[in-house]
Parts: structure tokens; C-alpha cells; sequence
């Protein structure tokens, strides 16, 4: 649609800067004539001679970022399907399904009157029309998504519940095991509650059941919570999403079912490999105790039961915390290392190096093994996202194309859209696509230098290396850090310094040990490859310990308002997607986040769901003043909630909960820096409230039956932000 630069000036727009090709203009085309003829005459010249500038600017663009649009696809897509999730019930399938069929209406016709007259301008609108169209679509498609998973969801009931079924998983839980059942009959006192697809509850005075057993278990059951507070994680959706269809505890001991064997194919393979999952986890253990072998079981098998919570946090802390998911790293090292081995095995046997392409055929089986390794680690998203990646890329090598490209990242994207579209909105998928997008950004950047010059030495080589590393950990932490500061309400200070040193452990040690460990396995010659990765990853736990010492390791970042997470995903699309100095035009859009995330108001009151927990944080304020706590009778859980939503680390929980006697003290009393106070109180019925008294002000009051509010100081008044009204189909 737009002309393809020919004559002459054709080199100079295709490679040239914006400088030089205002100076090529002034000499060669039009806009020098003019400008020499109406120097110093009429205005309109002036303005036809700076038109023809524009345009031949406009071209120059056009030509440098030529098949770069298509790039915007998945974009457009994925915004359909974020906006429907968090539009909820206020936007139906009819309904989106009517918008796109008009904007492809539309789109046709902007297309049509641009065929008819060449005007560019209806082009450039049909463009648009396709953006419109395709966000239509990802939001259709997301809603038909979200009603075809649908799952029975748990009633509320204080009477226990008879449930059988066949073990799926077992997590670790601040009160021990808690098992992930899928369910084969649910049978509650009422009757009012169909049979979900999974539960998932919490053993008590019991060893964890083998994973694929029968269970029979008497059960109290609650339906999954929403957020706490506002903008808070949201774990009603994530398991409507993962088919979760209530939470509880089991009471007294589960015994073993005689049950019949799982019907579907599904199921059984579901079974099957979270069996394999579990034996593996256990010999691992077996072989090699202590904090590397839970760490090594953690990202062979996803399995993290095993690490100690001290460890987790300090590689929460450091930056390090990427290594225990089974993402884009581990799936990397398995297809790099199965292609490159099998490649130079195949090398070795001559005929057949002869006769057929090993580079296609070690292609071929990495991806192959690669996607066996995603499917027996679990098939979590990061997981799935990753293998899609590397199957494009093993793809591009059995089809000559280049294997890291931006175009194989969009694949990816619509890929992994299409299998869960409501993965958009989740900090995995964000962040994972954040990181990948800036690293193939930086390769394409890194492609285009000037290859001429001398042959490079060994010094060089190694010089390359490590810039090559720093830059990578650069780009991923920068471009994944607005997402963990939002989701997460935490910054890491240190991120690249801890990965930088522990970077040599991971590629040199640990992952040709695990491979070697994988292949020896069958024959029982594991246990030395085992022991080698195991102290790979105690080096790397004794960094990440060691840089959570640091002052300033964490930092805690403020909730903000979302539009700043859009305005900063748009910012780091644009620079990505695009090239020349025009992709940093997304800076401003950076800049306007940062400055959104500085001047928004702070919260300084967390009150949870009931008024069951309520949460003051000061500092939040720029006051001096230290985090207190009250938490009222079985609100425990609630105040862990306002910790996680605040970015408070497990030991700053630990050490704001008051004492047990003191939990139950009514009321509970906290006073305000500004020489008001906060009580939570609670009488007959568990009736509970929250009462709030400032200076030359009426009390507030808070009451039982509202939803968990922040409450944020504004020129010395409160200011309360509620939760919105239900909007998807995961909320009652």
C-alpha cells in the first residue's frame, strides 16, 4: 500500500538515517526545488515543501518496517481477550460476535473505496478496521472459551462432605500436604451442589497419599475466594480457569477407595504422568537430600514441596525465583542439548551424514524429546509457552528458515492464545512474552551489525560471551519489571547480579549433569550426575542467600492504578515491534507509567473480605511509622492474603501477626500516625466490624458484608476504593 522507494534514492532510504535522507531530498527532489523558489516568498510553498519532506519520510518508515504489521496480530487479539475477561458479564458472545462482524463490514469497505481510488488515507483506515476486528474476535473467543470450560463450583456449607476420587496432585501448604483430587462422586448433606471436575484440600495428622491413588475423604468445602482487596490476585478465576471447583480441609483421615479406573483417555494420561512426576521426584530425593536435591526436583519435575521456604523467599529476593519454573530455561537446555548432541552423534555415523540433512533429524527429535519434558513437568502454561517457542524455531531449522525471528514470537503468542486465551491477563504470560519479545529484539539488533572486520580472538570471543549474558539478563529484567511490580507489589535490586553469577552454575554445571543424570538413569548410573547438579544448585542457593542479605535487595512497590501496567505493555509492544528510531517514540509511554506509579495515592488501610483482617502500612504514606496487623477469629488466612497483596515477605508476616491470645483480644486497636485510631471489632454472631477515627472528623465505619476495600489518604480525607460488582462467570 505504500510505494516501495526506486531510482536513485532507493539505497539511501532503505540504509540511511533521517539526516541524510532530509539531505538527499533537498538535492534531488521536488522539496529542493520549491524550497529554493519560495525562499523567502508565500507561505503555501513553504508548507508544500515540508509536505513533500513528510512524505518521503513517511516512505522511508515505511520501507524500513516493511512486514513489521503483522507483528500487531496477536496484539490485537490478546487485547480482545484481556478486555472481555475483565469486562465480564457486562460484555455477552452475541454481542461481540455482532461488533466484529460490523467492523469486518466496515474494514471491507475502507478496503474496497482504497482499491477503487488508491487513496491511501481509506488504506490506512482499513488497517485500523483490521485492529478493530481482530480485538472483536479475541474477545468473542475468549468468552466461548470461558463458558466451555465451565466447571460445578462448591456451595458454602458448614456440614462435611463425603468425596472419592483419584489423586492428582499433591502441593505443599503452610499446614501440611494438601491434595488436588479429581473428583468421582460429591455428595453433600443438601444436595445443592453438582459434582465439580477437582477439589483441592489439606490433609491434617496424615502422610500425603500416593499420587494416582483412591481417596475417600469426609470434607468441609468453601468456594475459591476473589481477591481481597481491589486489584488484588484473583484466585476464584485462576481456578475456574484451571477447573478447580472448591477449597477445604478434610476432616480426620482419608481412607482408600476401591474405585474403577479413569474412563477417559485424558484423565488416565493426566494420571499417568503425574504418577511419573511423583516417582521421580522421590528418587531424586532419595538420592540426593537437602536444599540443592529439592532444588534440582523443582525444576526437573515442577515439584517444589521439597525446597525450604526460607529458600524460596531468598530466591524470591534475589532474582533467582525464574529458576524453580519450568519455563523457557529448562526447555531451552533440553531441545539446545538434544539437538546439538544428536547432531554431532549423527556427524560420526558417515553414510548417513552423507545421504540425508542430521541437522533436520536433530531437529526433529528435540522436538520431540522436548515436548515429552513439557508434558511429564506438568504442562503449566510457562511450560506449554516455551515448547511452542522452541518447536517454531526447530521448525525454522527443518524448513530453512531463520529459527529466531519476531514472526515465530507472534505464532507463539496466537498459539498459546488460542489453547488458553485467558492466560492474557496473567503475570506468566505477560512476563514471559515481555522477556522473549526484548531478547529477540536484542538478536535482531545484534544481527544487523556490521559484520565486516578482522576475525575475532579468543579474548574477544569471551568478551562477546559475557556482554552477551549481561545484556540478556538487562533486557529481560527491564522489560519484565513493570509486570512484577504490579502483580507482585515487589522490585528485586539486585536481579542481575545474582543471575550474572549464577549463570556459569546453571549452564556449565547443573545442565549437563541433569542430561547426563536423564540418560545414565535407566541403567541405575545416575546418583554421581545427581550428586554434581545437586551442588551446582547449592552454589546457586548460597548466592541467592547471600544477596538477600543486602540492604535494599526487595523493594515493595505501591499498588497502582492498572492503566499504568496498559500504558506500560503498550510502551515495550512499540519498541519491540518495531525498528528505526521510531520504536523509541514508546519511551513517553514508559515515562507516563512511571510518573502514574509515583503520583498515586498510597494505601495505607487493607481491610479484607468481612472485615476479618485489617492491614496498616504506613510507610506506604512516606511516614515513618511501622505495619501493624489485627486479625479477628479465623480471619488468619485473610491477613496472609493482605500481606501477599501488600508485597510483605512471609517473615513480615510472621512478625506483624500478634500473638494467639492477643488474635482474639476484642477489640483490636491500632493508632494512626496522625493521632487517630483503627478498631476492629467483633461480638455475638462473629458480628464484626471496622471503626475509624481521625481529628475533626466522624467516625468511619466499615461493616460485616462488605467486600475487602483500600482505603488511601487524600488531602487529609479517606477515600475508599470497593470492590467491583461480580463480572464473570466465576463469581457468584
Amino acid at each position: 500500500m505504500w510505494r516501495k522507494p526506486v531510482g536513485d534514492g532507493a539505497n539511501l532510504v532503505t540504509t540511511a538515517g533521517a539526516s541524510d535522507i532530509v539531505k538527499w531530498l533537498k538535492k534531488n527532489s521536488d522539496f529542493g526545488q520549491v524550497a529554493q523558489q519560495q525562499k523567502g516568498s508565500s507561505h503555501g510553498g513553504a508548507f508544500k515543501a515540508w509536505r513533500l519532506h513528510l512524505g518521503g519520510l513517511r516512505e522511508s518508515l515505511a520501507h524500513q518496517n516493511r512486514g513489521r504489521l503483522i507483528l500487531f496480530a496477536p496484539v490485537f487479539f490478546g487485547a480482545g481477550c484481556a478486555f472481555s475477561v475483565e469486562a465480564g458479564r457486562a460484555v455477552t458472545l452475541s454481542m461481540s460476535l455482532v461488533v466484529a462482524l460490523v467492523a469486518l463490514a466496515v474494514t471491507f469497505g475502507f478496503q474496497h473505496v482504497a482499491n477503487r481510488t488508491g487513496r491511501q488515507s481509506f488504506a490506512r483506515l482499513s488497517l485500523l478496521g483490521w485492529g478493530a476486528t481482530l480485538l472483536c474476535i479475541g474477545a468473542s473467543f475468549c468468552l466461548w472459551h470461558t463458558a466451555r470450560i465451565a466447571t460445578p463450583v462448591v456451595s458454602d456449607i458448614d456440614s462435611p462432605v463425603l468425596v472419592t476420587g483419584w489423586v492428582e496432585g499433591i502441593e505443599t501448604g503452610a499446614n501440611g500436604p494438601r491434595v488436588r483430587l479429581q473428583v468421582f462422586s460429591y455428595a453433600d448433606r443438601l444436595a445443592t451442589t453438582e459434582k465439580p471436575a477437582t477439589i483441592r484440600f489439606a490433609l491434617r495428622n496424615q502422610d500425603p497419599p500416593r499420587v494416582g491413588s483412591a481417596l475417600r475423604c469426609r470434607v468441609i468445602m468453601r468456594a475459591p475466594a476473589g481477591p481481597v482487596v481491589p486489584n488484588a490476585f484473583d484466585f476464584a478465576r485462576h481456578a475456574w480457569f484451571t477447573r478447580l471447583g472448591g477449597v477445604g480441609f478434610a476432616l480426620g483421615v482419608c481412607a482408600p477407595a476401591e474405585l474403577p479406573k479413569v474412563q477417559t483417555t485424558a484423565d488416565q494420561l493426566t494420571l499417568g504422568f503425574a504418577q511419573l512426576r511423583a516417582d521421580a521426584t522421590n528418587a531424586i530425593i532419595g538420592r540426593v537430600p537437602g536444599p540443592g536435591g529439592g532444588f534440582l526436583a523443582a525444576m526437573t519435575t515442577g515439584d517444589r514441596s521439597a525446597l525450604p521456604p526460607e529458600d524460596h523467599e531468598a530466591l524470591r529476593v534475589s532474582g533467582l525465583y525464574h529458576l524453580l519454573s519450568v519455563s523457557g530455561l529448562h526447555i531451552g537446555i533440553v531441545a539446545g542439548a538434544t539437538f546439538f548432541v544428536l547432531r554431532w552423534m549423527l556427524a560420526l555415523i558417515g553414510p548417513l551424514a552423507l545421504r540425508c540433512s542430521i541437522r533436520k533429524v536433530a531437529a526433529l527429535a528435540a522436538l520431540s524429546i522436548a515436548g515429552f519434558y513439557t508434558v511429564f513437568s506438568g504442562g503449566d502454561p510457562p511450560a506449554v509457552r516455551s515448547w511452542i517457542m522452541s518447536a517454531i524455531a526447530l521448525g525454522a531449522i527443518v524448513l530453512d528458515r531463520p529459527a529466531i525471528s519476531m514472526r515465530g514470537l507472534a505464532v507463539a503468542a496466537f498459539i498459546c492464545l488460542l489453547i488458553s486465551p485467558n492466560a492474557v491477563v496473567e503475570p506468566g504470560f505477560q512476563m514471559s512474552f515481555a522477556a522473549t519479545g526484548g531478547l529477540v529484539a536484542l538478536f535482531e539488533a545484534w544481527q544487523r551489525r556490521d559484520p565486516d572486520g578482522p576475525p575475532p580472538s579468543i579474548f574477544m570471543r569471551c568478551r562477546d560471551w559475557a556482554a552477551g549474558i549481561a545484556a540478556t539478563s538487562l533486557v529481560a529484567g527491564t522489560a519484565t519489571a513493570p509486570f512484577a511490580a504490579y502483580h507482585f507489589s515487589r522490585a528485586t535490586s539486585f536481579g542481575l547480579i545474582s543471575n550474572l553469577v549464577s549463570e556459569p552454575f546453571i549452564l556449565f554445571v547443573v545442565a549437563p549433569a541433569s542430561l547426563t543424570a536423564a540418560m545414565l538413569a535407566p541403567f541405575g548410573l545416575s546418583d554421581v550426575p545427581l550428586a554434581i547438579a545437586a551442588w551446582g544448585l547449592d552454589q546457586v542457593l548460597a548466592i541467592a542467600r547471600v544477596v538477600a542479605q543486602w540492604p535494599y535487595a526487595s523493594t515493595i512497590v505501591p499498588p497502582v492504578p492498572p492503566w499504568t501496567l496498559g500504558a506500560s505493555a503498550i510502551g515495550l509492544i512499540w519498541i519491540v515491534l518495531w525498528r528505526t528510531w521510531f520504536r523509541w517514540l514508546g519511551t513517553l509511554a514508559f515515562m507516563a507509567a512511571g510518573i502514574g506509579m509515583v503520583v498515586a495515592p498510597k494505601t495505607e488501610l487493607w481491610i479484607s473480605p468481612e472485615s476479618g483482617a485489617v492491614l496498616y502500612t504506613p510507610w506506604r504514606a512516606n511516614t515513618p511509622g511501622k505495619p501493624h496487623v489485627c486479625i479477628s477469629s479465623g480471619a488468619r488466612f485473610d491477613a496472609s492474603r493482605l500481606t501477599d497483596a501488600a508485597g510483605l515477605a512471609d517473615k513480615d508476616q510472621e512478625r506483624l501477626e500478634p500473638a494467639p491470645r492477643a488474635r482474639l483480644k476484642s477489640p483490636c486497636r491500632i493508632e494512626l500516625l496522625d493521632g487517630g485510631r483503627l478498631e476492629l471489632v467483633w461480638g455475638k454472631l462473629q458480628e464484626r466490624s471496622v471503626v475509624i477515627t481521625t481529628p475533626n472528623a466522624a467516625p468511619m465505619t466499615i461493616s460485616k458484608g462488605v467486600n475487602g476495600v483500600r482505603l488511601r489518604r487524600i488531602a487529609g480525607q479517606w477515600q475508599i476504593e470497593h470492590h467491583p460488582q461480580p463480572k464473570g462467570l466465576w463469581q457468584p
